[in-house]
């Protein structure tokens, strides 16, 4: 009998002890239940930085200067069908149990703002510039959601001779992993061989400082076979072993200024 009950008060502690361990709760003290999915803290937090920009314009910061700040931030959430503490609590559960969850977070966050921002330039561009956007790929890429090891490849048709400019907002954090990080771009034409006819501009490279630099190329294009500019935003030097970026590319444009030539009007 004495043997039976030792048993069932084991089996008893054991059950305790597996049920504490199911029950048990993160470094931070939040549960993974209470915890919003990544998708929507991501859709919560741009939207909180959208308001946050607005409510700095100052024709509506006067509408809304009797309102605590506080507040504005809180009826965005509940949009979302959360509270402030819900997102609090989640922020610091990403923060300090999943810290590269909680960096790929930011990383779309500031991705997506970044998307909103080149599609605002673009269309104050062509309200007030002639100029016409030749790039023709995504508004933004982030790395390494879109792939490890991506160049960010492109290939754009040329419009005739002139002066070709690229511009480029490029982060590169520094824990990127890329060997001798570079622009490089060129002018193409088919020549008949596998490759094809190469004019190369001068490479840009590239510093890792977690801070977005706005990159620019340019050159003059004086030979009509030139069919396109291609080249790779972010390029790398070949390494073996596994390993990663961590960048991001925005406000990419390919503008083309007239050559003196083709801008005289005709006699």
């Amino acid at each position: 009998m004495k043997k039976i009950i030792r048993n069932i008060s084991l089996l008893v502690i054991v059950i305790l002890l597996i049920l504490q361990s199911c029950n048990k709760t993160t470094r931070s003290g939040i549960h993974k239940s209470e915890v919003i999915p990544e998708k929507e803290m991501v859709a919560i937090l741009i939207d909180i930085y959208l308001v946050d920009g607005l409510l700095n314009y100052p024709p509506i910061k006067s509408s809304y200067s009797e309102k605590d700040s506080t507040e504005n931030y809180v009826d965005v959430i509940r949009e979302h069908g959360y509270t402030k503490e819900q997102v609090d609590n989640s922020i610091k559960y990403y923060f300090i149990d999943k810290p590269k969850r909680y960096t790929a977070i930011y990383d779309r966050v500031i991705e997506n703002l970044s998307g909103i921002e080149a599609d605002v330039i673009q269309r104050l561009s062509q309200k007030t510039n002639t100029k016409k956007n030749l790039w023709n790929g995504k508004r933004s890429y982030s790395l390494p959601d879109v792939g490890v090891n991506d160049p960010v490849e492109f290939s754009i048709p040329v419009e005739g001779p002139g002066e070709y400019t690229i511009k480029a907002r490029i982060t590169l954090y520094q824990d990127d992993q890329s060997s001798d990080p570079h622009c490089q771009v060129w002018f193409w034409y088919d020549d008949g061989t596998e490759e094809g006819k190469i004019i190369p501009w001068e490479k840009k490279i590239l510093g890792k400082s977690n801070r977005p630099v706005t990159i620019t190329m340019k050159k003059e294009l004086t030979d009509p076979r030139v069919t396109h500019i291609k080249g790779k935003l972010l390029n790398h030097t070949d390494q073996s072993g596994h390993w990663e970026k961590h960048a991001m590319v925005s406000n990419i444009s390919i503008l083309k200024k007239d050559s003196e030539y083709e801008a005289m009007p005709p006699r």
